[in-house]
C-alpha cells in the first residue's frame, strides 16, 4: 500500500494532496466493493427459514351508498360473513340478506319497517342516512339471544330521529345451510334534535 502512495507522489500532473485523496477514494470505494461482495456471498447462503415475516393484519371495511329512494350498506356478521342491508325508503321497509354459498342463493331477509320505529308521520317524505357497525360481545344485547356482532344505524334527516338494529343470527344454522328468518331485533331509537322544526 504504501509504494503504491509512493509512486502516485511521484506522478508529475497531480499535486501530493491530490494524488493522497485519490488514493484514499480508492481504497473506498475498494472496501465498498468488498462489503457488496461479502453480503451477497452471505446472503445466498442464508437459508429461507431466515425470511423477514412481518405480522399480517386483516382489514374490514363497510360500505353504504343510496339515493332519495333507496339506500344500501354492508354489514359483517362474522370474519368471513357479510350480508347487506337494504332499506325502501318510500315505504320505510328495512331489510337484511346474505349470500350463501352452500345454497347458491340469496337467504330470506330479515325484515323490519323503520317508518313504524321512528314514527314517521303519514305523507312526508322521509330522507334516510345508514351505517354500519361492529358490537363487541359485551355490547350485544342479551346473552341467550343469538344476534350478530353487526349493527345498522339508521337516521331521518328531516326529523332528526334515529334507530340502531341488529340481526338474530345463528352462526350454526348458517354453517349448516339452513335458512334463517325472523325480524331484525330493534337496539333502540333516539333523536338528534331537542326541539320540533316548524316547516
Amino acid at each position: 500500500m504504501l509504494r503504491i502512495l509512493d509512486r502516485l507522489n511521484r506522478l508529475p500532473r497531480l499535486g501530493h494532496r491530490s494524488a493522497y485523496g485519490m488514493a484514499l477514494l480508492g481504497m473506498a470505494g475498494l472496501f465498498l466493493g468488498l462489503g457488496i461482495a461479502v453480503g451477497a456471498f452471505l446472503s445466498r447462503g442464508m437459508q429461507s427459514g431466515y425470511e423477514l415475516q412481518l405480522p399480517v393484519t386483516e382489514l374490514q371495511a363497510a360500505a353504504t351508498d343510496g339515493t332519495d329512494n333507496f339506500v344500501v350498506a354492508t354489514g359483517t356478521l362474522s370474519p368471513d360473513v357479510e350480508g347487506v342491508f337494504l332499506l325502501d325508503a318510500l315505504s320505510g321497509d328495512l331489510q337484511f340478506t346474505i349470500f350463501n354459498p352452500a345454497s347458491g342463493a340469496f337467504n330470506p331477509p330479515f325484515r323490519r319497517n323503520v317508518a313504524v320505529d321512528l314514527q314517521i308521520e303519514a305523507g312526508k317524505k322521509p330522507r334516510y342516512l345508514m351505517v354500519t357497525g361492529y358490537m363487541t360481545d359485551s355490547r350485544r344485547p342479551g346473552a341467550a339471544r343469538n344476534v350478530a356482532r353487526c349493527a345498522v344505524y339508521i337516521v331521518e334527516a328531516t326529523s332528526g330521529k334515529f334507530a340502531a338494529y341488529t340481526v338474530p343470527w345463528q352462526e350454526n344454522l348458517f354453517r349448516s345451510g339452513r335458512p334463517q328468518l325472523g325480524e331484525l331485533v330493534l337496539l333502540g331509537v333516539g333523536s338528534v334534535r331537542t326541539a320540533a322544526i316548524r316547516e
